[in-house]
């Protein structure tokens, strides 16, 4: 009798450990997923424990700590504020912590910044994402993942958009979004118009104490810092906008940017105002005593305003506010009769405020003075070519409300009703719907949840010799 040994084959074989490799591997990115969460919670919790210690720390004393290995960054020979790390000096100083709070992963301290006058604090480290790695003396870089997405993780009492910094009698405010720099300049003396990498909540620019451990970490947008006052006083109105402007102008690079949208989008509404206002006192800046009155007793929140006072052509006009008129067709209209008229043929025009708006809440007002036979097209949230909205006014055909979305044209609504010349036209946006009135009648309620939010209007006159006045943007 022939004795048969039964067992597995080698393609049995091959599979079975194909297999196993696969659920192991499964298994320990489930695991990795798990302690990368696990670690950013213990993150959080660390950060709101040093939050706690130094909000009772200043309770007591009225200052925050100084960090340990500060490095002072100075402007114009005057501290702007210093960055170090969260280390044995400040929890000495703070005396409420039983144990120095690290980085779970790396073991690092945390980045800690303090401004000058002591008053604000801010605390960083970083946030692992899904393809975080770092280097170190056990895993070779070539079994490193080749692109991080770590994050800074930023948290503290710098609720501001600018410093002041004193030299003596003279004062300069310096549009900076964060007391962490993580592209120390020479000796750290900033310049004016100086472009650096500051860490902020989110952004890809790792605190300076953990870039060296993040293996080839992204770079986040540059900032510009610039003067957005010369002056230890704000007392007039007009001060105070021009202020708010130059802050906005500064912060037009970090569009998209949730923390900075306020400062972007509604820079010119009086909550802002008024909000500056305690923001300029925080900083150590006097306030007129009558500013808060004026900013209350001042006209609706106008973002771009023109009366067309001045007979010359639309490419050399200044409008009555800041911002100016652009667009390909400009050389196509002109002022004439202190009215915007169509001379040429082309396209439409666009009012552009300074800083740019594309807020959600506007109302776009203007006079038809003339249709001369044709239509008058205003274009909102113009992204580009495919994606608008266009409100279409004729004469005799009266109004048509179209949205153009991924180059598809749909109308929203329309109403044939003749609209006669010197006509005033209101159309209030919001993120959610477009109100249409003609002479202070309501004509049309469009609404649907989905109002784009972004882009800037356009008017476009259709018939030569055409003019409209009076061209006001305002927040709603």
């Amino acid at each position: 009798m022939r004795n048969t040994t039964k067992g597995f084959t080698i393609v049995e074989l091959i599979v079975v450990i194909t297999i196993l490799a696969i659920l192991g591997t499964i298994a320990f990115l489930s695991l990795q997923g798990y302690s990368k969460k696990s670690r950013n919670s213990v993150r959080s919790i660390d950060v709101g424990t040093m939050k706690q210690a130094l909000g009772i720390f200043v309770v007591k004393t009225g200052k925050y700590p100084q960090a340990d290995n500060a490095q002072d960054i100075t402007y114009s020979g005057a501290l702007v504020f210093s960055q170090g790390v969260f280390g044995d000096n400040v929890m000495t100083n703070l005396g409420t912590l039983s144990h120095k709070p690290v980085d779970p992963l790396l073991e690092l301290e945390y980045n800690y910044s303090v401004s000058s006058s002591r008053k604000k604090y801010e605390i960083g480290g970083i946030m692992e994402g899904d393809l975080f790695s770092y280097n170190n003396n056990i895993i070779s870089e070539t079994n490193a993942l080749s692109n991080n997405e770590a994050q800074a993780f930023v948290a503290g009492e710098y609720d501001l958009y600018d410093m002041k910094v004193q030299t003596g009698s003279t004062c300069y405010n310096l549009a900076i979004p964060s007391m962490m720099i993580t592209d120390v300049p020479a000796g750290g003396i900033l310049s004016n118009a100086g472009t650096y990498k500051f860490s902020y909540n989110t952004s890809l620019n790792i605190p300076t104490n953990f870039q060296d451990q993040v293996d080839t970490p992204l770079t986040g947008v540059d900032f510009t810092i610039s003067e957005v006052l010369n002056s230890c006083s704000v007392t007039t109105l007009s001060e105070l906008n021009s202020y708010i402007s130059k802050l906005s102008l500064a912060y037009q690079t970090f569009n998209g940017k949730i923390q900075f949208d306020q400062i972007i989008f509604h820079s010119l509404t009086t909550p802002f105002q008024l909000g500056s206002i305690e923001k300029l006192k925080e900083n150590g800046i006097k306030i007129g005593n009558d500013l808060v009155q004026a900013v209350n007793d001042a006209a609706p929140d106008n973002l771009f305003s023109d009366t067309f006072g001045t007979d010359e052509a639309l490419l050399s006009h200044v409008p009555d506010t800041l911002g100016s008129w652009t667009g390909a067709s400009i050389g196509s209209y002109s002022i004439v009769g202190n009215k915007l008229r169509k001379i040429s043929a082309g396209s439409g025009v666009i009012p552009l405020p300074s800083p740019a708006i594309t807020s959600a809440d506007t109302i776009l007002e203007l006079t038809i003075s003339d249709f001369q036979g044709g239509d008058i097209k205003i274009y909102s949230r113009y992204v580009d070519a495919n994606n608008y909205y266009v409100i279409t006014l004729h004469p005799t055909n009266g109004y048509n409300i179209e949205r153009m979305y991924l180059g598809s044209l749909v109308s929203l609504d329309s109403l044939v009703e003749a609209i006669p010349n010197n006509s005033t036209v209101k159309i209030i946006f919001s993120g959610i719907s477009i109100e249409l009135f003609i002479n202070d009648i309501p004509k049309s309620f469009y609404g649907d949840g989905t109002i784009m939010s972004v882009g800037n209007p356009i008017i476009e006159l259709s018939a030569t010799s055409a003019e409209i006045d009076d061209y006001k943007l305002l927040y709603k």
